[in-house]
């Protein structure tokens, strides 16, 4: 795991020259520097006077980003250090995850090392832009949840409240919580009596939780967004509109699907695998896994921007290590019998496609 994580590192600090702001950034960046230095801002503020800058309703990041800004003085290092931490810190946490639900040190093995080489969580993790974290704090809420199961309803608030954190950074997370509420229940096991009020709790504190950011945000920072209309229907009409329509202007639409196709080859064929096998040979895994990739894919599946699919990368490298897991299987039972020499061939030969295609698809300067 430290390996794993060490590697994330690595390829993170590699890619950090050279990177550009994207234009969302500069907004993010004023709401950081706002709410640090409790400087008034206006709704309108933005290229064109967006009515709606993205910032406001994606408010976790620059608040989780603010206290850095408290003390690094540059508010763009402040939060690309946030960036960096949360994209590299996903390693460590969904290799747990997978040590711990998949029950194998293989699939643990493989779910880190696709999430520490995949383009898009490297690539995020340098800008000032809420994917990274997003995608840190629904892995986080992922483990949390299978804990909640196995530890019955002492983490369950614990889930709850990385869960909330995860949706004030993206709002239509909340679209993954039956997928959590899944991983309760794998976490529970055989003991089903504990599922129930588990799950009780855990949607309870999520709903109190959810109240409780918004209104301590409203009372906080009320001042400090004077010029933002704090009415809540608003704000999700805006979400919605923004989420549903082209993000690059001229781009056709599936566009953001085929980049992320063609730059995550290693991530969509081994979790493409993973997603399959929970379907045939590993029913407990198939809910937890499909309740999280259809919603997502049906959200964002016609975007022509390829950094909202940075929010699969969680549920297919969970995906790649069941399916790593199974194949490793499948080779310990070739190996067994005479057909051992050519299962090692073959193991041998598609080791070095995959290292190949690994080099090339962690190339971030193309």
């Amino acid at each position: 795991m430290v390996g794993l994580t060490l590697l994330a590192l690595f390829i993170r600090l590699n890619a950090q020259d050279g990177i550009l702001l994207y234009p969302d950034s500069y907004q993010f960046l004023l709401v950081i520097r706002g709410l640090a230095e409790s400087i008034p801002l206006d709704a309108a503020m933005g290229a064109g006077g967006d009515a709606w800058s993205a910032p406001f309703y994606r408010l976790g990041y620059p608040i989780l980003a603010f206290p850095l800004h408290l003390v690094i003085a540059d508010p763009e290092t402040a939060a690309k250090a946030l960036s960096l931490a949360a994209g590299t810190a996903a390693v460590p946490v969904v290799y747990v995850l997978a040590r711990l639900a998949l029950r194998s040190r293989v699939a643990a093995i493989g779910a880190g090392l696709v999430t520490a080489l995949s383009f898009s969580l490297a690539n995020w993790s340098n800008f000032v832009m809420p994917e990274a974290t997003a995608v840190f704090l629904l892995t986080l809420s992922m483990l949390l949840a299978y804990l909640t199961g196995r530890a019955g309803r002492a983490v369950a608030v614990a889930a709850a409240l990385t869960t909330a954190l995860l949706v004030f950074v993206r709002f239509e997370m909340l679209l993954v919580v039956p997928s959590l509420v899944a991983f309760i229940a794998l976490g529970a096991g055989q003991e089903r009596s504990k599922v129930l009020p588990a799950v009780r709790l855990y949607l309870t504190s999520l709903a109190g939780l959810i109240a409780a950011f918004a209104l301590a945000l409203w009372w906080a920072f009320g001042g400090v967004m004077s010029g933002l209309s704090v009415d809540p229907t608003s704000l999700f009409q805006a979400h919605v509109i923004e989420s549903t329509t082209a993000a690059h202007q001229g781009a056709p639409a599936l566009s953001g699907l085929r980049d992320f196709l063609d730059r995550e080859p290693l991530l969509i064929l081994a979790g493409g695998m993973g997603l399959a096998l929970a379907l045939r040979r590993r029913p407990d895994q198939r809910w937890a896994l499909w309740l999280q990739m259809l919603p997502l894919l049906l959200l964002y599946g016609l975007r022509n921007d390829m950094r909202y699919f940075a929010l699969l990368v969680p549920a297919l490298a969970y995906a790649s290590g069941l399916a790593l897991d199974e194949g490793w299987a499948a080779l310990r039972r070739l190996a067994t019998s005479q057909r051992a020499a050519p299962a090692l061939a073959v193991s041998a030969t598609a080791s070095l496609v995959v290292l190949t295609i690994v080099f090339w698809q962690t190339d971030l300067t193309n």
